[in-house]
C-alpha cells in the first residue's frame, strides 16, 4: 500500500498518469459484504400480523440499522438488520418469563446486567433465529 501510494504520488508529479493509474488501481480491494435479509423475514411476518388485525396499536418505524415496533408510545420490539445471525430484541414486561416457558432454540431470557453490558438497553429476551411462530407467539403475548 506505501508502495502504491508513493508511485501514485511521483506520478502525479512527473506527469505519468499511467503510473499514477496503475498505481490506484493495485490497491487490494475487500469483496462487498453479503446482504443479510434474514430480518425480512421476520419484519414481513410482524408486518402482515398488523394488517391482518392479529395485533392492534402496533406501529412500525425504521430508524438507522434498526426496524422498532411500538405498542403506544413503548418500545417493544428490535430487529436488528446487522449481524448474523439476526437479533430480535424483546422490549415488553413479560417477554423474559415466556421466553423461558417457551424453550425454544434460539430464544433467551435475558437480566438487566447482561443486557446492559452487551448493550441491549432495556431488552428482556433476545431471539436470533428466523421462526415467524417464535415471533408471533411473543407479540401476542406484548398486549
Amino acid at each position: 500500500m506505501v508502495k502504491s501510494l508513493f508511485n501514485s504520488i511521483i506520478g502525479k508529479f512527473k506527469g505519468n498518469s499511467e503510473v499514477a493509474a496503475a498505481a490506484d488501481t493495485a490497491e487490494v480491494r475487500r469483496p462487498a459484504p453479503k446482504k443479510d435479509n434474514d430480518y425480512k423475514k421476520i419484519v414481513d411476518e410482524i408486518d402482515r400480523m398488523i394488517s391482518v388485525g392479529e395485533v392492534l396499536n402496533i406501529r412500525k418505524k425504521e430508524q438507522g440499522l434498526n426496524v422498532y415496533y411500538y405498542l403506544g408510545e413503548k418500545k417493544i420490539i428490535d430487529v436488528c438488520k446487522t449481524g448474523q445471525p439476526t437479533k430480535t430484541i424483546f422490549l415488553f414486561s413479560g417477554a423474559n418469563h415466556l421466553a423461558r416457558e417457551m424453550n425454544a432454540s434460539g430464544l433467551k431470557a435475558i437480566n438487566k446486567n447482561e443486557a446492559r453490558s452487551k448493550g441491549y438497553g432495556p431488552a428482556k429476551a433476545l431471539y436470533t433465529g428466523t421462526d415467524p411462530e417464535i415471533i408471533k407467539n411473543m407479540l401476542k403475548a406484548a398486549r
